[in-house]
This record gives C-alpha cells, structure tokens and sequence, in this order.
C-alpha cells in the first residue's frame, strides 16, 4: 500500500531527472514492484552519491535548474514508505535509479 499522489511525484522527480541529464534516451522498467529508470547522461561520481539526497545539495552550483530539493523529497517519500532509493552511476555513462514498493 502506498500514497499514489507521493508515489507520483517520486516517478516524476525521477523521469524529469533523466530528461534532464540524459544525453540519449532513457529507459523505465517496473517489474515485480520495483521501479527502474536508466538515463545516458553525464553520470555522478561516486563521491557525490550520498550528498545528491541531502536538502539542498546540488553537484554543479553554477546551474540554475535545480533547487536541490528534488532527491530529497524522493528519499523523504520512500523513507515514509519504509523504501529506499538506489542509485547505481559511472561518470559519462549514466545512471540508474530504482526503489520498490512492497
């Protein structure tokens, strides 16, 4: 059981993320309550992987396109949901980014 409304805005925040960055296509898969949405863009290090959840936080301040809200409130919405967001990412190839709802 899940808030379709928040759940909503966690896939959103997430797909909009992927548009955003994606230098090609992006690809979303859900598959046994699990939802996954893989992106081609310019990826995260592997030091900033923690602090992109963080209020506020953004990798690039020189970009005016983020308030650095927008994975925090997906980490707030899964935590209420007792889930987590998983994020997998290789500088210049791109990003994955799932959670499940059980």
């Amino acid at each position: 059981k899940a808030d379709s409304f928040l759940i909503e805005q966690v896939i959103i925040n997430l797909i909009s993320n992927a548009l955003k960055y994606s230098q090609k296509d992006i690809f979303i898969e859900v598959k046994n309550q699990e939802f996954t949405i893989q992106d081609q863009g310019i990826g995260i290090e592997e030091k900033y992987l923690k602090l992109i959840t963080k209020k506020f936080y953004k990798i690039n301040t020189s970009q005016n396109n983020s308030f650095g809200l927008g994975l925090f409130l997906v980490k707030k919405i899964l935590t209420l949901h007792k889930s987590s967001l998983k994020i997998q990412s290789n500088p210049q190839k791109g990003s994955i980014f799932s959670f499940s709802i059980s």
